[in-house]
């Protein structure tokens, strides 16, 4: 019997990144039968992994030397056995997989993960990036409410962010290079896309698969993605849209041509993004008389019109606010390719983009370039 759980992913990790799904045909769910001898009777082991925006903690209680979990998954994920301190990785998809240890959990033979000996291979690629990752989760969401709103403490959080983030996509390109798994390596890429990374690097990764790879329904998916994902990189023209403001009327983004533009993907809902706000609101009122301004777009949900103006007037953000209330499903948000919050653009005058995604001293350490030539 195993009690499981959906937890809201760290909010760090959730406004930076998430892994999408890869669709590759599988049975209907998995079902994990462990042992591990009658040392551990009556102890409880945990089951994680993280599925889409969440984490997923499910729990059994070892009984006569064993325990059990069943569930399904959307795709393949990286999981976690724990137990009294001991830690034993695998990837888990919806298949039949047997776990034996005698003793040691982190002794563990795993048998009927397809994909385990290959997810092996890639893990020695990323690990010690991912654990970093997960360190900065750690330390924001231990920290007090007043020390994530400082300033100070985020920029730092994001330097190391931004150092083991550069780390695991030089581990993935290698680990694409060198004639990765075509699971993993699509899998790899498909992370990388949704951070917004290099997109050239990405690419190049890309033709370096097999043309079975490149030529399966999820190569073509991503291939069309990464020329998606082209519209939006740094040097290339944002591509015009046009969306209602907070009075229901229509603002485009050429409006805006003949200033330097921050185009602010954010939503009331998003704790990292009204963090980063009070320093928007600094930004523009140091640069908005000087050729600077920002554009808003809410991914605020169907029906919270409402919650969305409240935000903006508690936030004190004075510059203009579109939206279509449509969550993830945004029109700006999908043609943008935005996958997670915060994230924005830095626009010249000529609509040109020049810089993606800069919070905190960054953002002000760019604006105090461009202002000062």
């Amino acid at each position: 019997m195993s009690n499981r759980k959906y937890i809201g992913s760290i909010a760090l990790i959730v406004m930076l990144f998430f892994l999408p799904a890869i669709g590759f045909a599988q049975q209907q769910g998995y079902n994990i039968k462990g042992s591990i001898g009658k040392l551990y009777n009556g102890q409880t082991i945990w089951l994680t992994f993280r599925e889409g925006k969440n984490y997923v903690h499910d729990s059994a209680i070892i009984q006569s030397g064993k325990y059990a979990f069943s569930g399904s998954l959307n795709d393949g994920a990286a999981a976690t056995l724990t137990l009294k301190g001991q830690e034993l990785k695998f990837f888990l998809r919806n298949e039949a997989v047997s776990i034996t240890a005698k003793d040691s959990l982190q002794k563990a033979v795993v048998k009927g993960a397809s994909l385990n000996a290959a997810y092996k291979k890639y893990d020695a690629y990323v690990s010690n990036a991912e654990e970093a990752i997960a360190s900065v989760s750690r330390d924001y969401r231990n920290a007090p409410a007043s020390q994530q709103q400082d300033a100070e403490f985020r920029d730092a959080l994001d330097k190391r962010y931004a150092k083991a983030v550069a780390e695991k996509e030089a581990g993935q390109l290698k680990y694409i290079h060198q004639n990765g798994h075509p699971y993993f390596s699509m899998m790899a890429l498909k992370e990388m896309l949704a951070r917004a990374a290099d997109i050239p690097a990405i690419e190049g990764a890309f033709n370096t698969l097999d043309a079975d790879t490149k030529n399966s329904k999820e190569g073509k998916q991503l291939a069309a993605e990464i020329e998606s994902a082209k519209l939006t990189a740094i040097g290339a023209i944002a591509p015009e849209f046009t969306q209602n403001n907070v009075d229901g009327q229509p603002v485009s983004l050429s409006a805006y041509r003949g200033k330097y533009l921050l185009l602010d993907f954010w939503a009331s809902w998003c704790g990292p993004c009204r963090a980063e706000n009070p320093n928007l609101v600094k930004l523009y009122e140091t640069y908005e008389h000087k050729g600077f301004t920002i554009l808003g777009v809410s991914l605020d949900r169907p029906g919270k019109h409402d919650a969305w103006v409240e935000a903006i007037k508690a936030d004190k953000l004075v510059w203009t606010q579109v939206s279509d209330l449509q969550f993830w499903n945004n029109a700006v948000a999908k043609q943008y390719g935005v996958k997670f919050i915060p994230q924005n653009l830095l626009l010249d005058p000529t609509g040109k983009i020049i810089a993606k995604n800069l919070r905190g001293k960054e953002l002000a350490a760019k604006l105090q370039e461009l202002f000062s030539q």
